[in-house]
C-alpha cells in the first residue's frame, strides 16, 4: 500500500537539499577557478568558497542518500495521473 504523501522527513530533507543547492550554483565561480587551475596544473590561489562548495556538495550527496533510503523504506504516494511516461518511469 502506498502512502497518501510524503512524510514530513521527507519533505523537510527535500527542502534542505534546495537550501544547500542555491549556494552551489550562486558561489561557483570558486570551484570554476580551482579546477581551471587544476586542469591546468597550476596551484589555484586560495578561495573560502572552494572548501565550502565542496563540503556543501557533501551535504547534498548525504541528504539525498537519506532520501533515497527513506523512499525505498517508507515509499512514496502514487504519481498523478495524466503525466509522462518517461516521469512515471523516474518516479519508479
Amino acid at each position: 500500500m502506498k502512502p497518501q504523501g510524503y512524510s514530513r522527513s521527507q519533505i523537510l530533507l527535500h527542502w534542505f537539499v534546495v537550501l544547500l543547492l542555491l549556494p552551489q550554483y550562486l558561489f561557483e565561480d570558486g570551484i570554476k577557478g580551482a579546477w581551471r587551475a587544476f586542469r591546468q596544473g597550476q596551484e589555484a590561489a586560495f578561495d573560502i568558497t572552494v572548501p565550502l562548495h565542496v563540503f556543501g556538495g557533501l551535504a547534498v550527496l548525504l541528504l539525498v542518500v537519506w532520501r533515497v533510503v527513506l523512499r525505498l523504506r517508507r515509499g512514496a504516494p502514487e504519481a498523478p495521473a495524466g503525466g509522462s511516461a518517461m516521469m512515471e518511469r523516474a518516479a519508479g
